[in-house]
């Protein structure tokens, strides 16, 4: 004769499935907001230095009168993702865009 209570008590009920896997759901999903947060905060860190990198150029470039002429930074918020040009001249419209150097920024940012 088979004993019965023997089979009933392998295994696992739905409950305890479904508790382990929100417990791993949980353990999981820390790290990995983790990382987003380190990576949005590098993104900013690399955007910063490269947008004050070029703000340095042209005023270098202005203060050495590089090529005889002024140098400045133009910011577009009108495309996506923002960017930001370096450019040689009085003012951004009358700029010689032969000279043009144009920064993106990363698509997870954006000037405000």
């Amino acid at each position: 004769m088979l004993n019965i209570s023997f089979y009933k008590n392998k295994g696992f009920t739905l409950i305890e499935v479904v508790v382990v896997l929100i417990v791993l759901t949980i353990l999981i999903s820390i790290p990995i907001s983790s990382f987003y947060s380190t990576q949005k905060k590098s993104n900013l860190d690399n955007g910063t230095q490269e947008f004050v990198s070029a703000l340095k150029l042209a005023q270098n470039r202005t203060l050495s009168s590089e090529n005889n002429s002024q140098y400045g930074v133009y910011l577009d918020t009108l495309v996506y993702p923002h960017k930001y040009i370096l450019f040689k001249g009085v003012s951004y419209a009358t700029r010689d865009t032969a000279y043009d150097q144009i920064y993106y920024l990363s698509q997870s940012l954006e000037f405000f």
